[in-house]
């Protein structure tokens, strides 16, 4: 195409060019050269600015963006297949985790490029269009409404084309993550594979997934050239309609075919760039899609439910008693929970696997909601307005989760913890252990010493009720005492809900509800081997 436009160029100026060129004295090139300087510095500077206004704005929306996956993820109900009494949920959360967040780190990546050769690239195409379609017109309007005619019907059919491909776009992203999730699982199992015979199976997983990821990429890969290769081919016939049917055209528009055909070479690389643009913006809105979808909902839904101001905060309240009215847990099934805890007392909840204690406390803590019933405390509901942070709870989940940041970062996480305190109760609740390590790496304690880092986080909360998930568990004989210890001096201060399979840690409870059974059992056969009998339902 260039030496075409080379070669209209030459045949509009004839033999000129070599007079022109041979007729320039020292002056006619000193200034051509010093035009051709300030040419280049206004394009140096102009370049340089626009590289930085692209970076800056996309930059900036970048960081947008990931401040509405954080914030979705941030106030979103935590979604888990099945519910959260079954199996080693913590192990399976944490590698659901760290797959979804590699996606989402891709798919904001997806959305940055699209930013850049989708957004940005199609304006500077259009800037770079919109003189050129105007000179056409000045050329010559009515070869100008000629080519419009001619480019219509087939711009047509590539933008169903192109509509088409977005959808196909979407679909490579979804097949992509099942098959990172497939290579997941079998390079994190081959243990298990292995023990039971089952590698043919893990093959054909991930065979089978990057089958179609392949297949899906190679149609797109194909339709994105004809795309991108398409608005050429279309610019091409329509300046050749235009040249094969100047026979037919007045005399006066016949001399303004060639110049028209070189102002129309100007258009072929802005036309292929805003084609290409537009199937960068296609994979970047795919990329959006999946984001929405990792995160559950669309972006940029903030606010409460009511779309006013927050409920008033229950984390400071005076210690009260707690309700649960009708309550049923979703995934669970069974008869509903009807649970009344008096203030400052210690109440074990016990179960087998599988009968929602984990999920009870979820639904205390606002990160779950029931299929029905309602809680309370003291005359307060605990409605879905009201936010976990807003919630008279304190929490030792069952895996004893650290974030990064010091051993005391961890204990002060809610930031409004005197340290003393904080430093206090780390070393109250291990004995001595932590105290010198409160400034040190989280990472390289042991699953017990995280549990000692909880459950002071828990303490130093000031929130009215705490409760503890299992918070005996990974823990030897001496520290499991220190920590029932700690637990039982709380009796009359704050209500303790404990949630525990171990026998030793129900010896401090004032009272043991069976969620199985949905009553609280005596006490008495807790410390031997004696059945359980209840004592009386909950109404």
């Amino acid at each position: 195409m260039a030496l075409a436009a080379g070669a209209l160029v030459r045949h509009l100026a004839g033999s000129s060019a070599d007079v022109s060129v041979a007729g320039l004295g020292p002056a006619g090139g000193a200034t051509i050269a010093l035009g051709g300087l300030v040419a280049a510095f206004v394009k140096l500077v102009s370049a340089v600015g626009a590289a930085r206004a692209r970076a800056q704005l996309v930059g900036a929306a970048s960081e947008h963006l990931r401040e509405e996956v954080l914030e979705a993820r941030l106030a979103g109900e935590v979604s888990q297949p099945g519910h959260d009494d079954h199996g080693p949920a913590p192990k399976l959360a944490t590698e659901r985790a760290a797959r979804d967040l590699a996606a989402l780190t891709t798919h904001v990546r997806e959305v940055e490029l699209a930013l850049d050769a989708g957004v940005l690239r199609a304006a500077r195409a259009l800037f770079e269009l919109v003189p050129v379609a105007v000179a056409l017109v000045l050329v010559d309007p009515w070869l100008a409404a000629g080519a419009l005619l001619v480019l219509a019907p087939f711009g047509a059919a590539l933008s169903r084309l192109r509509r088409g491909l977005g959808a196909r776009q979407a679909r490579v992203l979804v097949e992509t993550e099942s098959l990172l999730a497939a290579a997941d699982d079998a390079v994190t199992h081959a243990d298990l594979f292995r023990v039971y015979g089952a590698e043919d199976r893990a093959r054909a997983t991930v065979r089978s997934a990057g089958a179609r990821v392949a297949e899906l990429g190679t149609w797109v890969a194909v339709r994105g050239a004809l795309l991108s290769s398409g608005n050429e081919v279309l610019g091409a016939l329509a300046l050749l309609a235009v040249v094969a049917g100047q026979g037919a055209l007045p005399a006066a528009n016949r001399a303004h075919v060639v110049p028209f055909s070189i102002v129309f070479f100007l258009a072929y690389k802005p036309m292929r760039d805003l084609s290409d643009a537009r199937l960068a913006w296609s994979k970047g809105e795919a990329a959006l899609g999946a984001i929405a979808r990792a995160v559950g909902g669309v972006l940029g839904a903030r606010g409460t439910a009511s779309g006013g101001a927050p409920p008033p905060s229950l984390a400071a309240a005076p210690l009260d008693g707690l309700v649960c009215r009708g309550l049923v847990l979703a995934h669970v099934g069974g008869a509903p929970i009807d649970l009344t805890l008096a203030p400052g007392e210690i109440v074990g909840i016990v179960a087998p696997t599988g009968h929602g204690k984990t999920s009870l406390l979820r639904v205390l803590l606002g990160l779950s909601l029931p299929e029905r019933g309602e809680v309370t405390y003291g005359a307060r509901a605990l409605s879905a307005e009201l936010g976990p942070r807003e919630r008279p709870f304190a929490w030792v989940p069952q895996d004893a989760a650290l974030v990064a940041g010091t051993v005391l970062d961890n204990v002060v996480l809610g930031g409004r913890v005197d340290e003393a305190a904080a430093r206090s109760a780390l070393d109250s609740v291990s004995g001595g252990r932590l105290g010198a390590r409160a400034d040190g790496d989280p990472s390289a304690l042991s699953g017990g010493e995280r549990q000692w880092v909880a459950l002071a986080r828990a303490l130093v909360s000031g929130r009215p009720i705490l409760l503890l998930d299992e918070p005996t568990s990974g823990l030897d004989a001496e520290s499991q005492t220190r920590v029932l210890e700690a637990i039982s001096s709380l009796r009359g201060t704050r209500t303790v809900v404990l949630v525990t399979h171990r026998r030793e840690a129900l010896s401090v409870c004032d009272r043991v509800y069976d969620l199985e059974a949905r009553a609280f059992v005596e006490r008495g056969p807790l410390a031997g081997d004696a059945p359980v009998r209840q004592t009386r339902a909950i109404s």
